[in-house]
């Protein structure tokens, strides 16, 4: 993994869940299983609560001139 944002996605249960998007280092192939395994890592040092319930890959996030992170302009997949 190159990078990441976590964000809070609406969920009609729970209000919000956690939803991570990543961008892959470079010739790291997405997919499913690689997903997985990053939920059951997480799963092993965070409390149940804090792991995305969802993640999902991205070529790139949105960054400011000062290269921070545009999380309010990161529109989730489903969620536009």
């Amino acid at each position: 993994m190159a990078e990441c944002a976590v964000l809070g996605a609406p969920d009609p249960v729970r209000g919000k869940v956690v939803h991570a998007l990543v961008v892959l280092a470079a010739n790291v192939p997405p997919s499913v299983e690689l997903a997985e395994q990053m939920r059951k890592t997480l799963k092993r040092s965070m409390s149940a609560y804090k792991v995305p319930c969802r993640i999902d890959f991205v070529d790139a996030l949105l960054r400011t001139a000062s290269d921070k992170i545009m999380r309010n302009r990161l529109l989730l997949p489903g969620h536009n």
